[in-house]
């Protein structure tokens, strides 16, 4: 497995989608994942520090885990793609008890973030979605120019099949 955090979440200018961009930490690969706008939202906001004074879906949840249930979200690890379909497991630990649970990746993301847990993606995912930005430097930050990769994988992605929705 390959541990990531997130670079950036972006919107797309064509459809009302984001993108969270995940960087390996210790690497350079890219994991680009399309996630609804909602899920975008919350993602961003938690970010920016930008918290609604009533609680949302994902800080709701993240509240039951840990402070109701006195359970820890030790992980979240995207486990496959499918049919440009990302899919991801939520991994809890309630005293001895192992528990894992089925998530759509921008809903584990989000509550991974507020509860400080780490994201994973197994290697298979990564060898088949992620990316290295061209012209790649340690000693420079990303700009505009290394995320211009993501616009061919972005355009092999069949946005309008609804048939094979998580």
């Amino acid at each position: 497995m390959v541990e990531l955090a997130i670079s950036s979440v972006r919107m797309s200018l064509m459809n009302p989608i984001y993108v969270v961009i995940l960087r390996e930490v210790n690497g350079v690969r890219r994991l680009p994942i399309f996630v609804g706008r909602p899920e975008g939202d919350a993602i961003a906001s938690f970010l920016n520090d930008n918290t609604p004074p009533r609680p949302m879906t994902h800080d709701l949840l993240a509240d039951i885990i840990s402070h109701q249930l006195g359970a820890q979200l030790t992980q979240v690890v995207i486990t496959r793609l499918h049919k440009d379909h990302f899919y991801a497991t939520i991994h809890l630990r309630d005293g001895a008890r192992e528990i894992e649970l089925d998530a759509r990746p921008s809903d584990a993301i989000a509550v991974a973030l507020r509860l400080g847990s780490p994201i994973y993606a197994t290697d298979e995912v990564m060898e088949a979605a992620a990316v290295v930005p061209p012209h790649y430097s340690a000693e420079r930050e990303e700009s505009e120019e290394d995320l211009s990769v993501f616009d061919e994988f972005l355009s092999t992605l069949d946005l309008d099949d609804d048939e094979n929705q998580p």
